[in-house]
């Protein structure tokens, strides 16, 4: 499983840990146009409305979306159908695992000093 999709999934379902992560999290750390795509639904859902999407209301807005290929259509359709919280209940795992995904494209500040 990619780290991407771990992150998506605990967006959705695990609000400890996106509450946490959410606001130091960039678009630009996600070098797939189909991630950062996912992502920017995540974001937007939660500046519009300051909680999380569910798997449901991702797939209805990615509906809406224009500017991707049929395959990137089909392969964020997939990502976002198979969003599951992590069975790691370990939240500061998580949000390393989280920084090192985004070390590896940019400097994120440090969230577990939040």
């Amino acid at each position: 499983m990619r780290i991407e999709n771990v992150i998506f999934g605990n967006l959705v379902n695990n609000e400890e840990y996106a509450r946490k992560v959410i606001p130091f999290l960039k678009s630009d750390y996600f070098t797939d146009n189909v991630d950062r795509t996912i992502f920017e639904l995540v974001e937007s859902y939660v500046a519009k409305y300051n909680t999380f999407p569910s798997k449901e209301a991702l797939s209805i807005d990615l509906g809406n979306k224009t500017g991707l290929s049929d395959d990137q259509f089909k392969s964020a359709e997939g990502i976002i159908s198979e969003l599951a919280k992590s069975d790691d209940r370990d939240v500061t795992w998580l949000i390393d695992s989280t920084e090192t995904v985004s070390y590896t494209h940019l400097t994120l500040p440090t969230i577990c000093s939040v």
